[in-house]
């Protein structure tokens, strides 16, 4: 008979926090985007089936094109 071993295996919801202390925002800057840019992002054909490429970019056309 073979001994049988019992793993365990342990999960954890913890967040990670960087412990670095406060920082300040130095600069923020907001532009709008012009109608040509709304008409150009307006529509996206997703027709694959995958999440990332290699990588780890979202793959263009893909589930999480970057234009939704």
């Amino acid at each position: 008979k073979m001994k049988k071993t019992q793993e365990t295996i342990q999960v954890t919801k913890q967040p990670y926090i960087e412990d670095v202390g406060p920082r300040k925002i130095k600069s923020i800057q907001f532009s709008l985007f012009s109608e040509s840019e709304i008409l150009k992002s307006a529509e996206v054909e997703v027709y694959r089936g995958l999440y990332y490429e290699s990588t780890k970019k979202p793959v263009p056309n893909g589930l999480l094109d970057p234009h939704m």
